[in-house]
């Protein structure tokens, strides 16, 4: 198969490139082009804090760093500093869309050792989200692809062998582990909340769940009052259902753009949950 291999966002560890490296070497007889919108600064061990404490004298990495890892079909590395104020800014106009969360809030901000809110956490998911989308835009005939793989630097992919999910690749299908829970939102409809360190699928489906990276797509999503759920609060200790990126991912994939085809990823071929061993919080 021809496959794009997206990794949005930050490098948080040299040796995660070992990773991706050895996901290359088993899926030796296919076609990989790895595609990456990144920052120029090593990222925070584990995730960004609202306090940004972790890049103060973060090591600025430029082309050279990358390449001596990786061979890049496509790659843009942005100042940091100046996608910080756009997504700033975007949380700033958009966050009243949530509801206020009080035990969220407290369970967070105890979790990564300084204050974070509704306001935050939508700067840290529009970040996300506007990363895989500008990771897809690299791709200059996304048709062409068999598969379009979104992933994570720090993501455990050394035993994802796509030759397993070959006979399984057709016309708007996703591939996805399912998320510890699943809910039913206030106005009946069942949203399916599936993981979000690793998705992949043919074109036509990975561009509806990269296009949410949209800023026009993203708030709509945020503004429809549909996304609500009690069933969710209630599981969550009270969080509006919106301070959960998996859940507004799979709400616009899933509900909103209709979407039915979906194959689970075979556990053994992302242990942990794709999830690399790495430095807790804060």
């Amino acid at each position: 198969m021809k496959v794009a291999y997206l990794l949005p966002g930050f490098v948080r560890n040299t040796e995660y490139f070992d990773e991706i490296v050895k996901f290359k070497k088993l899926n030796v007889n296919h076609t990989i082009d790895i595609y990456s919108n990144t920052y120029d600064i090593i990222g925070s061990p584990h995730k960004e804090p609202s306090d940004k404490k972790g890049y103060i004298n973060s090591t600025k990495i430029d082309l050279s760093f990358f390449e001596k890892h990786l061979e890049y079909k496509g790659i843009n590395i942005e100042n940091y500093e100046m996608v910080d104020e756009e997504i700033s800014n975007f949380a700033s106009k958009y966050c009243h869309l949530i509801k206020s969360s009080p035990g969220f809030v407290k369970s967070k901000s105890s979790k990564m050792g300084c204050i974070e809110n509704e306001q935050s956490t939508l700067r840290s998911y529009y970040g996300q989200v506007r990363n895989i989308y500008k990771s897809y835009k690299l791709i200059e005939n996304p048709e062409t692809y068999n598969l379009i793989i979104k992933s994570r630097y720090d993501a455990w992919v050394s035993q994802l062998d796509l030759n397993y999910y070959e006979k399984y690749v057709d016309h708007n299908t996703l591939f996805g582990m399912d998320y510890d829970f699943s809910v039913t939102l206030d106005n009946g409809v069942f949203n399916k909340i599936l993981s979000d360190i690793v998705v992949f699928g043919d074109s036509v489906a990975m561009k509806t769940w990269c296009e949410i990276g949209k800023e026009d797509v993203f708030s709509r999503v945020y503004r429809d009052e549909n996304l609500s759920s009690k069933e969710y609060e209630n599981i969550c200790k009270g969080a509006d259902i919106k301070t959960q990126i998996e859940s507004v991912l799979c709400y616009n994939y899933f509900v909103l753009n209709g979407n039915k085809k979906y194959v689970k990823i075979n556990p053994k071929h992302l242990p942990n949950r794709a999830y690399l061993p790495r430095v807790k919080y804060p």
